[in-house]
């Protein structure tokens, strides 16, 4: 397996884990009560929401984890390109997971994301390693 195949694995899995953390954390922050910062630590320490909160901060810790591998394989300029996919990923996982609507003009802006990682990606990641 080449060092760019490795590096385009750990890349996506820090993508799609990062983005997945990130939206269950907003998940875990919406079911919180709006009351005083004590209310809010004694509702986290609750079993429930610190098993999601836990779970949650796996999959970050994975993100970054593989990221750190993906960095270790493929150029930054490419992989922070290409990373940005993230963004896209979460806006969709926030509207179906979580009901929150996006403009037409966000919408817009995404597909300008994903545009510019397909122009970025047929280019070879080179490593002076």
């Amino acid at each position: 397996m080449s060092r760019a195949y490795i590096g385009h694995l750990l890349l996506a899995l820090s993508v799609l884990a990062g983005a997945a953390g990130h939206t269950l954390l907003k998940h875990i922050v919406v079911s919180l009560p709006d009351a005083t910062y004590l209310a809010v630590g004694r509702h986290v320490l609750n079993f429930a929401v610190l098993g999601r909160l836990i779970f949650a901060l796996l999959f970050l810790v994975i993100a970054f984890l593989a990221w750190l591998g993906a960095l270790r394989h493929l150029d930054l300029s490419y992989s922070y390109a290409i990373a940005s996919a993230s963004i896209v990923i979460v806006a969709v996982l926030a509207t179906v997971f979580l009901g929150e609507s996006i403009a037409p003009k966000a919408w817009l802006g995404l597909l300008l994301i994903v545009i510019g990682c397909l122009l970025v990606a047929p280019v070879e990641a080179r490593t002076p390693w």
